[in-house]
């Protein structure tokens, strides 16, 4: 997901591609593989998608959003 973004950082979480509560497996027999890594940020941010969630709007300090 940084790639995409054009940004380089190390992957330090496992994330399942397909999540676990969507039914994703470690290993998928016909598709392969189901993990890949993530950094924090990145991880987190496919988390919250993953369950619904809908993104945060970001807050200046003034209230307003940015």
């Amino acid at each position: 997901m940084c790639e995409q973004k054009g940004v380089v950082r190390l992957a330090r979480e496992l994330d399942h591609i397909i999540a676990l509560d969507n039914g994703g497996l470690d290993f998928d027999r016909d598709n392969g593989e189901n993990r890949q890594g993530l950094c924090v940020e990145c991880h987190a941010e496919k988390t919250r998608r993953d369950l619904g969630h809908k993104e945060r709007p970001a807050i200046g300090a003034d209230g307003f959003h940015l």
